[in-house]
């Protein structure tokens, strides 16, 4: 038999609650130092001012455009995958007792989550192409914004300069997600 060291298990939610008070102290701190000047607001800016930054680039006509191309597919996706959940799978669960909440946990999420990934690899493509056209035709920064002003100055350099960005930027961002997919599915027998 093992030995306990005399330190009581900690529950997860503890552990949570404990990360959430950590979190909003450090905020609270860093809001204070920068208010009192013991910390120069513009080298860290603050929490408030950072939030606020945030909510402006949530409410632009370009994050609503991305949010509209790729929720959909990923929706639509998610979807079709838990409805293609096996049956049986479904009623062995059911049959063992599965709470709705185990059931969407346990077997729900994790066999459509090949559906999930699928889409979203899918939908990282026009969420770049809805940000750039976003902030080709409107916008005064960003990637779309230099391939614009690039193209205006009859800059070929400068226009496929962005589109390389863009390239790796998206392989960057496909290769995570099949990391992340390869990750989360690895309970699935590999096809041979």
């Amino acid at each position: 038999m093992l030995a306990t060291s005399g330190v009581d298990k900690v529950s997860r939610a503890e552990v949570y609650l404990w990360r959430v008070v950590l979190l909003g102290a450090f905020l609270i701190l860093w809001e204070a130092a920068t208010r009192r000047g013991w910390v120069d607001p513009f080298f860290v800016s603050q929490p408030t001012v950072l939030a606020m930054q945030i909510a402006d680039w949530i409410r632009t006509g370009k994050v609503v455009m991305v949010v509209s191309l790729v929720f959909f597919v990923v929706f639509f996706s998610t979807y079709t995958g838990i409805r293609e959940v096996d049956r049986d799978l479904v009623y062995n669960a059911r049959i063992l007792g599965a709470s709705p909440r185990h059931m969407i946990r346990h077997v729900l999420l994790p066999s459509a989550l090949t559906w999930i990934f699928a889409s979203l690899r899918t939908s990282v493509g026009f969420a770049l192409i809805g940000a750039v056209v976003g902030e080709y035709l409107g916008s005064h920064e960003g990637m779309g914004y230099v391939i614009s002003y690039a193209e205006s100055m009859f800059n070929a350099t400068g226009v496929l300069a962005g589109l390389l960005v863009l390239m790796a930027a998206v392989i960057a961002i496909d290769i995570g997600l099949q990391r992340l997919d390869a990750r989360f599915s690895y309970w699935k027998p590999v096809p041979k």
